[in-house]
C-alpha cells in the first residue's frame, strides 16, 4: 500500500504511541488529532496551535508539519505553508499532503507548470486526494491543456459526487468543452 488514509495514520500512530508507552508520543498524537478536528471545523489558528504542540512533543512528526502547512495555506500564509511542506517532505518523502500544499502554493504564486509535478506526486501517493485533482486541473487550464484539465475535474467528480464542489466542477467541465 503506497499511502495511508488519515484514519489508518491515526491507528498507526496510536499503535506506535501505545507500544512505546511514551508520554511524548501520546501527547503528540493527541495534539495532532485535535489539530485535525479543528481543521475540519475551519478553525485554522487553533489547529496551527495544536499542530505546534504535536511538533513540540515530536519534532519529527512529518504529518503534523504537513497539516500545519495546509492550515497556513488556507490562511494565505504562503511562506510558512511552503516551509512546513518542505520540512514534512524532508522527514517523509511520501507525505502526500505536503506535495499538495507545495503544489497549490506554486500555483497561486503564478507558476502552474511548477505546481503540476507536486500535485501529480501527491496523487500518485494518494489517488483519493480530490483537491489535488482540482488544483492540477486548474493548473492545466492556465497552461492551455484543456483535455488534461477535464480529465482531472472528472476524476475529482468521482471522488466527491455529492459535494458542493461537484456543481462547480460540472460547470467548469461544460465551459471547457464549449470552447
Amino acid at each position: 500500500m503506497r499511502y495511508l488514509t488519515t484514519a489508518a495514520l491515526f491507528a498507526l500512530t496510536l499503535l506506535i504511541a501505545t507500544c512505546g508507552g511514551g508520554t511524548k508520543a501520546e501527547e503528540a498524537l493527541k495534539a495532532f488529532q485535535d489539530g485535525i478536528q479543528l481543521t475540519s471545523e475551519n478553525r485554522w489558528f487553533e489547529s496551527i496551535n495544536r499542530f505546534d504542540d504535536a511538533i513540540a512533543a515530536d519534532p519529527n512528526y512529518a504529518e503534523a508539519y504537513a497539516h500545519r502547512g495546509n492550515a497556513y495555506s488556507y490562511l494565505g500564509i504562503s511562506q510558512a505553508a511552503i516551509d512546513d511542506a518542505e520540512k514534512a517532505l524532508s522527514l517523509n518523502p511520501d507525505a502526500w499532503l505536503a506535495y499538495g500544499v507545495r503544489g497549490y502554493e506554486q500555483f497561486i504564486a503564478g507558476n502552474p507548470g511548477d505546481a503540476i509535478p507536486d500535485l501529480s506526486k501527491a496523487i500518485s501517493i494518494n489517488p483519493e486526494y480530490m483537491q489535488a485533482y482540482v488544483r492540477r486541473g486548474k493548473a492545466h487550464i492556465e497552461l492551455g491543456s484543456s483535455k488534461e484539465a477535464v480529465d482531472d475535474f472528472e476524476k475529482a467528480l468521482t471522488l466527491t459526487p455529492g459535494d458542493r464542489l461537484a456543481l462547480e466542477l460540472k460547470k467548469l467541465i461544460g465551459s471547457i468543452r464549449d470552447q
